[in-house]
């Protein structure tokens, strides 16, 4: 067990796929981005909505709107989502 403590992290600079970071962390920049809520700007999207199941809004402004922001259906219900 003490030599499990003893064990330090270490950055992986191997990339044997030849995956490029940088573009996903572009990808990554650009999905955050869609997730801020388009009419407010100001909080993140985190209502999904049924059942269309589109993310379009924050959890105040969702209690403005009766149809869907993006493709403008009944909501029949929302739920709260939560993103890392």
């Amino acid at each position: 067990m003490d030599k499990l403590k003893s064990i330090q992290p270490v950055e992986c600079t191997d990339n044997p796929e030849g995956v490029d970071i940088d573009q996903i962390r572009e990808e990554n920049r650009k999905m955050k981005e869609q997730r801020i809520y388009r009419i407010c700007k100001d909080k993140q999207a985190n209502r999904l909505i049924l059942p269309c199941t589109h993310i379009p809004c924050c959890e105040l402004c969702i209690l403005a709107v009766k149809y869907c922001p993006q493709c403008k259906g009944a909501i029949k219900g929302t739920v709260a989502v939560y993103f890392r």
